[in-house]
């Protein structure tokens, strides 16, 4: 009898150590996007303090909507105008990234918009640069 006693113990007690298992949680889908564009536009030399635009144009390549939480310009001299809606899986649409150099001073610039959304890559930054050279 003792002689079973212990290899039985000895089961009991390694039952007890295993952990129950869990279901496993999987990650919320998320939107894929594709730049139709580049996520940098250059727009060269300029001569007059007007203002430049650009359209960084995506198609949501994913299976779930895309959603834009934010876009945080990195200066006032920026504007950015984007979708508050849910963009369809396969629909395409645009940033339209507006520069006022306005009131500025001539020379260099760049800058950027951070977009946060529901995107596989959910922080991304899209960037404008030129040079304001004054008339002559």
């Amino acid at each position: 009898m003792k002689k079973y006693l212990f290899p039985l113990a000895f089961l009991c007690l390694a039952a007890c150590q295993q952990k129950a298992s869990r279901p496993v949680a999987k990650p919320a889908p998320r939107a894929t996007i594709v730049f139709l564009t580049e996520k940098s536009h250059d727009f060269g030399t300029y001569s007059e303090k007007d203002t430049v635009a650009f359209d960084f144009v995506f198609r949501n390549d994913g299976t779930v909507p895309y959603v834009i939480n934010r876009v945080e310009p990195s200066c006032g001299c920026v504007r950015v105008n984007y979708p508050k809606y849910p963009v369809a899986p396969g629909a395409v649409d645009s940033f339209h990234v507006v520069y006022d150099g306005n009131g500025f001073m001539p020379g260099f610039f760049v800058k950027r918009c951070d977009v946060y959304s529901n995107a596989e890559d959910s922080v991304f930054s899209l960037r404008i640069q030129g040079t304001f050279a004054e008339k002559k």
